[in-house]
């Protein structure tokens, strides 16, 4: 299996998804709306260094997730859409990233976000819907 789709899954627990976080083969994995995954769960999936695209749209994710989406190196697409952000400081790491989805995060900080977009020197796609951004983050985003 290189790609799961568990979107809207509200049964799904940990133990399913840690079985499926030692598929080396897994390359992308759907995780939108699954309230009943843990944050261990999660961190235990990003350290597969094959999982390319993943989405925690409205997951509770909290800091040591987003520490662990920070230290994966192969993720190339990632939403992150609903998921309440108080900073954007570990997602700076994400050199790799090409598409980036940030809708409706509570994103309100023109400097978190022009401080993000100049270390993803390979993103091609971002998704700020809903958020508070100025003219100062769009500005930055045409040079």
């Amino acid at each position: 299996v290189s790609h799961i789709n568990f979107a809207d899954c509200l049964l799904l627990n940990d133990e399913v998804l840690l079985g499926f976080a030692s598929h080396k083969t897994l390359t992308s994995c759907d995780l939108s709306n699954c309230s009943n995954i843990t944050h261990s769960a999660v961190v235990k999936l990003l350290s597969l260094c094959t999982l390319q695209a993943l989405s925690l749209k409205n997951c509770a994710i909290n800091e040591e997730c987003l520490n662990s989406l920070g230290n994966n190196t192969c993720l190339r697409i990632l939403d992150l859409s609903g998921c309440k952000l108080s900073s954007l400081s570990a997602l700076c790491k994400l050199k790799n990233i090409e598409s980036l989805y940030l809708a409706n995060c509570g994103i309100s900080s023109d400097k978190q976000v022009i401080s993000m977009l100049h270390n993803m020197p390979q993103l091609l796609v971002l998704s700020l819907k809903d958020s508070k951004i100025t003219d100062t983050t769009v500005y930055e985003l045409c040079r």
